[in-house]
């Protein structure tokens, strides 16, 4: 029987992020972290939480942002953060009856792109409009990355570290 088994170390240093995102073990928007957020943050959020659909060929491409978990609340006031902080509009839709998610509208879809566009590197290209700004590289130039993973060993059913 084979088998893989892999493990990554915990980082006490991560432990107040997980305070303010989940206090009370419920996920909330953190406000006043979201309201610090820069256009690189905003490219990374929709890199990881959103897609450009495009309706079947008919009509423009428009982006949605998944925010399954949080409160519909919680989605309300985040596209109200788009529109005051970005001049993107979008409204607040569920998927099955259950989960919010941002649908941006065509117009907003194009201000994202515009904005994010210099941050997305070319394997996510297809998540923005034909017309996106270029990839900058040096945008993503964040420094030595730091490994959190420990190589494991599996000799015989047996794990090492």
């Amino acid at each position: 029987v084979t088998s893989t088994v892999s493990a990554s170390t915990s980082l006490i240093s991560l432990a107040p992020l997980l305070q303010i995102w989940y206090p009370s073990c419920k996920k909330v928007v953190p406000r006043e972290l979201v309201e610090k957020m820069t256009a690189l943050g905003l490219a990374a959020w929709y890199l990881d939480d959103g897609c450009l659909k495009h309706n079947g060929g008919r009509g423009h491409p428009y982006a949605t942002i998944a925010t399954c978990g949080f409160t519909i609340d919680d989605v309300q006031w985040l596209r109200g953060w788009l529109r005051r902080k970005w001049g993107i509009e979008a409204s607040v839709l569920t998927r099955q009856g259950i989960y919010p998610e941002l649908s941006v509208t065509v117009r907003g879809t194009q201000r994202l792109c515009a904005l994010i566009g210099q941050f997305v590197p070319p394997s996510m290209r297809y998540k923005l409009v034909d017309d996106a700004p270029p990839y900058a590289s040096h945008t993503w130039n964040l420094g030595q990355p730091t490994v959190f993973l420990r190589a494991l060993r599996v000799l015989r059913g047996e794990v090492s570290f």
